[in-house]
């Protein structure tokens, strides 16, 4: 496996070991020429911008050079439905894991965690009923430029707060990442 970029996060303890023997391919926004040089037989994905000109290529760009590539479904809910009925983010979060579980050939594993995930899920629904009222809460993703990005109506934070009873302050903005000035988003609606 060639590797990842951008890492945010902490790695749990648990995948330490199995992420350590990771390539890091770039500390920061991949490039086209970094993901070349790499030669992987796919390119994964979280958010369809990463699939640019101006960052690794476009995915036709990359289709024509024999790379395969797979943005996950949660970055596209709006084309993303069934009967005409837009997928939750969770459900998108779902069909990714199966979809990734088909084309690395451990459908199993990732049925499996499907479960587990759903579970899960179904035990935070529960403190729905413990909740007074309707809390809002305003999701600060990171400030680019001082600029804050916050979740929108579509991100998966916003499916978050209704599962467990509350309400992203900024639900009706029709987008994922909205970027909104310092009031507005110190500001709950």
């Amino acid at each position: 496996m060639a590797g990842t970029s951008n890492l945010k996060t902490k790695i749990a303890p648990e995948y330490r070991a199995a992420y350590d023997g990771v390539k890091v391919l770039s500390p920061k926004i991949l490039t086209s020429e970094q993901l070349r040089a790499a030669a992987p037989d796919l390119a994964v994905g979280g958010f369809a911008d990463y699939f640019t000109k101006d960052r690794v290529g476009t995915r036709e760009e990359l289709a024509e050079l024999g790379l395969p590539s797979f943005v996950s479904a949660v970055d596209c809910p709006k084309r993303n439905t069934v009967d005409g009925r837009a997928r939750t983010p969770f459900e998108l979060l779902f069909k990714d894991y199966a979809d990734l579980g088909k084309a690395f050939g451990v459908e199993k594993r990732a049925e499996k965690l499907v479960r587990e995930q759903r579970a899960t899920l179904a035990g935070a629904a529960k403190t729905k009923k413990r909740v007074k009222g309707e809390p809002s809460v305003v999701w600060l993703y990171s400030v680019y430029g001082d600029t804050p990005y916050v979740a929108g109506r579509s991100a998966m934070p916003s499916e978050m707060s209704r599962v467990v009873g509350a309400r992203n302050a900024f639900d009706d903005v029709d987008e994922d990442w909205p970027q909104v000035s310092w009031e507005d988003s110190q500001a709950i609606r």
